[in-house]
């Protein structure tokens, strides 16, 4: 399963996932950390084509970082993800 990473940058605040905390989980899932200083509520969002984006979790942030788990990702044969500030 390709698994593709990237970040999407606010002009008030950032938020970006942590490449280097992708770890597939004994029972396929995907998990990564996302870093958002200051922030309240990180959003992580999915797509199959990098073209049509869709909301998966809004996450609340502790001390700037979240993770996020995707418990669907062996469901698709490839998958992007991306975060952005509420």
């Amino acid at each position: 399963l390709p698994i593709y990473v990237t970040a999407t940058l606010q002009t008030v605040g950032s938020v970006t996932i942590d490449t280097r905390s992708v770890v597939r989980l004994p029972d396929g899932s995907l998990q990564f950390g996302v870093a958002a200083p200051g922030a309240a509520t990180a959003t992580v969002l999915g797509s199959t084509n990098s073209l049509t984006w869709q909301v998966l979790q809004s996450l609340p942030v502790t001390n700037g970082a979240a993770v996020f788990t995707d418990i669907a990702a062996t469901n698709f044969a490839s998958r992007f993800y991306r975060a952005r500030l509420p």
